[in-house]
């Protein structure tokens, strides 16, 4: 994955781990950290490992390729009260008490941190359309009255989330749309 320190196994059997030489191609680096092998994917969309490995004779031996997609990190998936777009409600107590908003990487193989940078909350009182934008991941004071005033049935939208990747990019993710209950 594009901007995340992804780990990789490389091994011959029968070949000791200091006698291998692997390298990589298409602008991606391949270092050794303790036991491991790190990949850091540059722009390409493709990686091919190449192992040489140094035998018991002192020759130098080709032992094989592997190539591998180089994809982006997926977008996570945003949480406000414990709810995420696939829900379409949340009792009342949960969202008035609600600190923020966070993003969570769902099925994903690495342990990857993702930041709320900021959201909008979307209030509808009296055919009013109410407004309010946070510049972090918390509820700000400006919204806090706003959702007191949320009341059984009314619904509110969390929107315009966006997050900062692990890559330094920032992504706008899905909205969520939650009726009070």
């Amino acid at each position: 994955y594009r901007g995340l320190p992804n780990p990789v196994e490389i091994s011959v059997p029968g070949v000791p781990a200091d006698k291998l030489k692997p390298s990589i191609s298409g602008g991606h680096t391949l270092t050794k950290e303790g036991n491991e092998w790190i990949v850091k994917p540059g722009s390409g969309n493709e990686a091919v490992i190449s192992v040489m490995a140094t035998m018991a004779d002192g020759t130098t031996k080709k032992m094989g390729d592997k190539t591998f997609r180089v994809k982006r990190i997926p977008d996570p998936v945003p949480v406000f009260a414990g709810k995420k777009p696939s829900d379409s409600t949340v009792p009342q107590a949960d969202f008035q008490i609600a600190s923020g908003v966070r993003a969570e990487m769902e099925n994903f193989d690495f342990e990857v941190t993702v930041k709320v940078e900021s959201f909008n909350m979307v209030f509808i009182r009296d055919g009013q359309v109410i407004e309010k934008t946070s510049n972090s991941n918390r509820v700000t004071d400006d919204m806090k009255p706003n959702m007191a005033k949320v009341g059984k049935g009314q619904k509110v939208y969390i929107e315009k989330i966006v997050v900062k990747m692990p890559d330094g990019t920032t992504r706008q993710v899905s909205n969520i749309t939650l009726k009070v209950v």
